[in-house]
């Protein structure tokens, strides 16, 4: 097998003299980027490798010893362990299999090394459990950390031992009161604890161990539920995927075949609306209650015809085709007289005109597009062969926006059914400036009547004024060509010149 070529970065005391991180607040002992990288062939021996370091900082062999940098779990680099004169023959290759046993936090992207240099003071034998201690001083009038020096410590020694090196090293006196804590974390921000300085390097060791076992199945933990997680969301977007697919099916069958209705089971209405519970209900008018449900995972309206005639009526004219400015309907459910719809969450046209609620004015640009959708409508209902298709009760507040500010028209065959003898008699009142005049007198209703409906609310959007007055000031602004005194500001800078043509065409 051909050798490969690996990085080792040698890095020496004086390299930890720089400080690094948040500004020099907080730092790591070493910054690699700044050290020098060797590359060498992985079957190359630890020897060798010393010989390399001897040319490189004219450090001989014989005053070397090198330490394995490893990162630790709280993102710190640190020399972790010597490496043995018995260890000098082995090859890198070699080594990296003896290590990856021993050590959790080897580097990936090559090997890290701490060159010590030996002198007279130097201990000669150190056994995998003696290390090093490395000394960051905080100075709190300067508000600055900075690096003092390395200390070895026997594992069965104690802080307390110590205690004489680190305040030479730290230049304090002999009696000043030196405060010891231990890195517990480093990224993203910097933690400490406090060190108890009598209990041993090897127990410490140990509780760091456990500690960092800890911290590891904790990770192990988040990355098991993340993946959970991330499966149960691709499952879910199967799942509504698979339901969009059905809900374009049906609405493809049903473009093609309008007499398609899904019937609905009772059960399934009442689990939507909980028993038709009044915290479900959201309207309750002349054509009957509406409560919002969820059948199937799609979130619906569900009407409850006042009577079955009326129910019966509007079926009959719904049946008749779809139109994207026409509410669909989904179902119905024939044992309680109800009616399925798709759920349009905007509320209706009313509300908007006055602002209920707290809404927003809408802006001239949906009003206008309100306008030519309520057109659209309109020309597709009153072009249904054999005859017309004449809604007879258009209204602001029979006209439904989705959240998207489209509008669709709802509410059919009330205005039919008042025209007929029956029980079914409609509130005029609110009614009355919608209202053709010639229905009032001739009791025919034609699609000129849905017309004359659509230019008050086209009135209504244009000034925002009470529909009861508002053909008569906008017949009297236009005479004295003071429209401009009418137009709704709240919906922005109208082009005036064009609502000024709509106005004189519908008053």
């Amino acid at each position: 097998m051909q050798p490969r070529n690996i990085s080792i970065k040698v890095a020496r005391e004086e390299d930890m003299s720089s400080q690094i991180g948040n500004d020099g607040f907080y730092f790591d002992l070493v910054d690699f980027d700044r050290v020098k990288a060797f590359q060498i062939a992985d079957n190359m021996t630890m020897s060798r490798l010393k010989m390399e370091i001897a040319v490189e900082f004219s450090i001989p062999v014989q005053c070397q010893r090198l330490w394995l940098f490893c990162k630790r779990q709280n993102g710190t680099w640190r020399p972790v362990k010597p490496f043995s004169t018995e260890e000098n023959n082995l090859s890198m290759t070699s080594l990296g299999r003896l290590l990856s046993r021993t050590f959790l936090f080897l580097n990936p992207d090559g090997v890290k090394l701490f060159l010590e240099v030996l002198n007279d003071s130097s201990p000669k034998n150190l056994s995998n459990n003696d290390g090093l201690v490395f000394l960051k001083l905080y100075d709190p009038e300067q508000t600055q950390i900075r690096y003092i020096g390395m200390v070895f410590v026997k594992a069965s020694s104690r802080p307390s031992d110590i205690l004489p090196k680190l305040r030479s090293l730290a230049g304090f006196c002999a009696d000043e009161e030196m405060e010891l804590y231990e890195e517990i974390k480093f990224e993203p921000s910097a933690m400490c604890d406090a060190i108890d300085a009598n209990i041993t390097f090897s127990e410490s060791q140990g509780e760091q161990m456990k500690i960092l076992a800890l911290e590891e199945e904790v990770a192990r933990l988040k990355r098991q539920s993340d993946l959970q997680t991330e499966k149960a969301n691709i499952e879910c977007q199967r799942f509504k995927c698979e339901r969009d697919n059905a809900v374009r099916q049906l609405n493809e069958l049903q473009d093609q075949n309008p007499q398609i209705f899904l019937e609905f089971p009772i059960t399934n209405l009442l689990q939507a609306t909980q028993n038709f519970s009044d915290l479900c209900k959201v309207g309750d008018t002349e054509y009957g209650c509406v409560y919002k449900g969820i059948i199937h995972d799609t979130t619906v309206a569900i009407k409850l015809s006042r009577s079955d005639t009326l129910f019966q009526q509007e079926v009959s004219i719904l049946r008749q085709g779809r139109h994207p400015n026409i509410v669909n309907c989904i179902g119905k459910c024939s044992e309680v007289s109800a009616l399925v719809y798709e759920w349009l969450p905007k509320g209706n046209l009313q509300d908007h005109i006055v602002c209920a609620h707290g809404s927003p004015p809408l802006s001239w640009q949906i009003r206008t597009q309100i306008i030519g959708e309520i057109c659209s409508a309109l020309l597709f209902l009153h072009s249904r062969e054999p005859h017309a298709l004449v809604h007879g009760d258009l209204r602001p507040c029979n006209i439904l926006v989705d959240a998207n500010f489209r509008s669709k028209i709802c509410n059919f065959g009330m205005l039919t059914l008042f025209l007929q003898p029956g029980d079914h008699q409609p509130a005029l009142t609110a009614r009355l400036p919608y209202l053709e005049p010639e229905l009032l007198t001739t009791g025919e209703l034609t699609p000129l009547s849905d017309v004359y409906s659509l230019g008050v609310i086209i009135l209504c959007l244009l000034t925002g004024l009470p529909p009861l007055i508002i053909a008569k000031k906008v017949s009297e602004a236009l005479v004295n060509n003071s429209l401009h005194t009418l137009i709704d500001k709240s919906a922005g800078n109208w082009p005036y010149v064009q609502s000024q043509a709509v106005s004189r065409h519908w008053s």
